[in-house]
């Protein structure tokens, strides 16, 4: 930090220093000029706020200190003194409504301390009070850190294959990173659940009507199955082209059978759509059943008049709740990827990820299909530009990278505000989509159930390739939006082609890294729907989409 020595007997001319100091390093790091003079005046102001409490008996220093990582720069102000209530000190502005405002620019500096209040924060220890002043936040800085921790993870995995001993790696893997996995994921899955049933249930609080409802869902889920029915069918043309797996011997089926479309049994998905019990669904995590209970309850409390009104700010303060659970989850995000990719690479078997390669490519390939099928969708449909929708929503597919579809939830409601999606069809589709729109699931679902079929010598013809794709969307419809997913769905539905439950043990090594590139993929087509949806309703803001905000 900076040390500008302080004259007990005239502290102005160290106070001067400082902020000609902080001035110049903001004009180094090129800040855009309403944002410097915001900076500037916010470093004033908290630098005259901890002179008013310092103390230099002991040490006679101001000290400074300004940062820039990865966009977001940062201004730590530092002096001698006791420690202070900073809260109290923004508190209410009455000296401006006292005869004569005696205290009138006291009151004016609360006022503008408050305003950034959300951008300040305050410590003490060993005799010193600071106060770190955030000048700019890069909307990118947590992708910048979590791909850092994946980048490290990377290398110390492969350092630590090349030469610690094995016994070490899988202690390591074991007592660390496997038990600190299940942890976060085991939180995650608490969060999912109540986390849409409570934000549909506050969606549907929202419409004026009925009909104003079905409108809008009819058609957000109507064109969240037909994207999803085509992401499967994605899966099952990119298996027909590349033919992955060709290359891996395994059990093949004696009997060489051929599997059709009277092998899929999908009727109960209908009945089971409802639950037996209120509880039942959130204990298993049926996606399906907690939706239909979201749809049903929420409907039921428009119809209880007065009793409503009181049920609609409970379900909004769990809704609240549940999402601020879930951004300190997403905090923690770098921490949980730097443990699963390191855990991966310890534990993966490089012979496997190589015959696999081909599989791999497909897989590619396909995510890279569904996505430029969503492109096409908003420019035909949504009649806005796709690479506008792009460049504007990069950064939180970046992100993405190291969440799950659930967890983008709260980040893809603020970042719907920025594309000109209004509130009302966002916070209906967001959470909707996280279960019922993993296109990426879908393609993926369809894939590599067709591949580990063929690798087992279990051959489909046309009817069976279409069952498969029913399948897939079912499957991916009824899922929720974690990792390993789509594992799980490969599972039930290779079960069904009379695949041997080994099989999945073939791609669970590449599955770690696949299910990485898949949530992107879902991400991106529930927000490619939200906007075709709101562009087709007419209430998309067009200026705000357009905007380079």
């Amino acid at each position: 930090m900076k040390k500008f020595p302080v004259n007990p007997q005239d502290t102005q001319a160290a106070v001067i220093s400082a902020l000609e100091y902080v001035n110049a390093c903001l004009k180094s790091c090129r800040l855009k000029r309403k944002d410097e003079l915001k900076a500037s005046l916010m470093a004033e102001e908290s630098l005259l706020r901890l002179m008013d409490y310092a103390d230099f008996s002991k040490v006679s220093a101001i000290f400074v200190k300004v940062t820039r990582i990865f966009g977001t720069v940062r201004i730590k102000l530092r002096v001698p003194g006791g420690k202070f209530n900073f809260a109290e000190t923004l508190g209410v502005d009455t000296a401006l409504a006292d005869e004569g405002m005696p205290d009138t620019q006291e009151a004016i500096q609360n006022i503008i301390m408050r305003s950034f209040e959300d951008r300040l924060a305050y410590s003490h220890k060993n005799g010193l009070n600071t106060i770190t002043a955030v000048a700019v936040k890069s909307s990118l800085e947590k992708v910048y850190i979590t791909l850092a921790a994946l980048f490290a993870a990377v290398i110390i995995g492969v350092l630590m294959k090349s030469f610690a001993p094995a016994e070490l790696r899988e202690s390591v893997n074991n007592i660390f990173l496997e038990r600190f996995n299940t942890m976060y994921m085991n939180a995650l899955k608490t969060a999912v659940t109540p986390l849409v049933f409570f934000s549909i249930i506050t969606c549907l609080a929202q419409f004026g009507s009925f009909s104003e409802l079905g409108r809008t869902g009819g058609l957000i889920i109507s064109l969240f199955l037909v994207m999803t029915f085509l992401s499967s069918a994605i899966g099952a043309g990119v298996f027909m082209i590349f033919r992955p797996g060709a290359g891996i011997n395994a059990l093949a089926n004696p009997a060489g059978a051929v599997v059709s479309a009277s092998s899929f049994q999908q009727g109960d998905f209908i009945t089971s759509i409802i639950p037996s019990n209120i509880l039942a669904p959130f204990l298993s995590m049926n996606m399906i059943q907690v939706i239909f209970l979201a749809f049903a309850l929420g409907g039921a409390m428009g119809a209880i008049g007065e009793a409503g009104k009181i049920l609609r700010d409970f379900f909004e303060a769990c809704n609240k709740m549940f999402m601020a659970f879930t951004r300190a989850l997403i905090a923690m995000i770098p921490v949980a990827a730097f443990c699963a990719i390191l855990s991966a690479v310890l534990t993966s078997d490089a012979g496997i990820l190589s015959s696999l390669g081909g599989f791999c490519v497909a897989t590619v390939a396909g995510l890279a299909l569904v996505l430029c099928l969503d492109m096409a969708y908003v420019a035909l449909a949504g009649r806005v530009s796709p690479f506008t929708f792009v460049r504007k929503y990069f950064p939180v597919m970046l992100f993405s990278l190291t969440s799950s579809t659930t967890g983008c939830i709260p980040i893809n409601l603020e970042y719907c505000g920025k594309l000109g999606i209004p509130r009302k069809i966002c916070s209906f589709s967001v959470p909707l989509g996280a279960t019922v729109s993993l296109d990426g699931v879908a393609m993926y679902v369809s894939l590599a159930s067709l591949t580990l079929a063929g690798i087992y010598g279990v051959h489909l013809d046309f009817a069976g390739i279409a069952g498969v794709i029913a399948s897939s969307v079912i499957l991916s419809v009824s899922a929720p939006g974690i990792p390993g997913t789509g594992l799980i769905c490969v599972a039930v539905l290779t079960a069904q082609l009379g695949v041997p439950a080994e099989a999945i043990g073939i791609i669970m090594g590449v599955d770690v890294v696949l299910s990485i590139l898949r949530t992107p993929v879902n991400i991106f087509s529930i927000m490619s729907t939200s906007l075709v949806a709101s562009s087709r309703m007419g209430v998309l803001d067009i200026e705000t989409f357009s905007s380079d905000a």
